[in-house]
């Protein structure tokens, strides 16, 4: 995910090693991304195929459909927002986790059952 962070926070990660890969799952997460993309020039951009197009005004796109090179790893575009936003899939011996991201908190005024559970 992009946030921009300071140099101690980047040395910090660092330490872990370099990221392999840039997750942008939506067009909202898009501005921090050519912060991470220039230092971290290996990694390759992922995000959900309907962001493309204003992802790519601030960075390169190389998939929408990323292979992890892990097949219990995948992200997945959340249906009913026209691929524009993504969803990091993982699945385990001990069940499925998924990682989200604004498709639950930029729901606003959401009415029905979806609505009354957002609340």
């Amino acid at each position: 995910m992009t946030i921009a962070l300071g140099e101690d926070e980047m040395r910090v990660l660092e330490a872990f090693g370099e990221p392999a890969f840039l997750i942008v799952p939506n067009s909202h997460h898009r501005l921090d991304s050519k912060i991470w993309k220039r230092p971290l020039s290996g990694n390759t951009s992922r995000h959900a195929g309907g962001a493309r197009e204003k992802v790519e005004k601030i960075v390169s796109v190389d998939a929408t459909r990323p292979d992890f090179g892990d097949p219990d790893v995948a992200l997945v575009a959340v249906p009913g927002t026209g691929e524009s936003e993504a969803a990091l899939e993982i699945r385990s011996s001990h069940g499925t986790t998924l990682v989200l991201n604004d498709v639950v908190g930029n729901i606003r005024n959401a009415s029905g059952f979806g609505g009354w559970m957002l609340r």
